[in-house]
């Protein structure tokens, strides 16, 4: 969503300004109806994790699943979704690595079971 104002006609009269700002519209929406169940909007410089638990909170009754592009894929969001009990299908990020490789002894940095995918994915493979 793009939101016309004084910017964009000050970019139009007089060219390219130095402060450009946008809105991002976030929703939720129920992938089984196409319903849309929540909706936050936000700033440009306001990251995904920080409006992802105010979608879920704006859901009233269970979710049983929660999907998103890559941006969505930190262990914030994931720790988010697992809170009312969801699964989480989140694609990894071109440059996601796995938290902690199974030879390590220190304890483990995530609460939440990786994908199967992404525990098979090999260095040189890229989705």
């Amino acid at each position: 969503m793009k939101i016309y104002g004084e910017g964009e006609w000050k970019t139009t009269v007089h060219g390219i300004g130095k402060r450009r700002t946008w809105r991002k519209l976030h929703l939720g929406v129920n992938e089984a109806t196409g319903e849309i169940v929540s909706g936050v909007v936000s700033t440009n410089d306001v990251s995904v994790t920080g409006v992802f638990s105010d979608l879920l909170d704006g859901v009233d009754g269970e979710i049983a699943q929660v999907s998103g592009d890559g941006a969505y894929d930190k262990y914030k969001c994931y720790q988010k979704a697992r809170q009312p009990g969801a699964k989480a299908t989140i694609p990894p990020r071109k440059n996601a690595v796995i938290g902690q490789h199974g030879n390590c002894k220190c304890p483990p940095q995530t609460t939440f079971p990786l994908p199967s995918f992404v525990r098979t994915m090999q260095r040189p493979y890229h989705l």
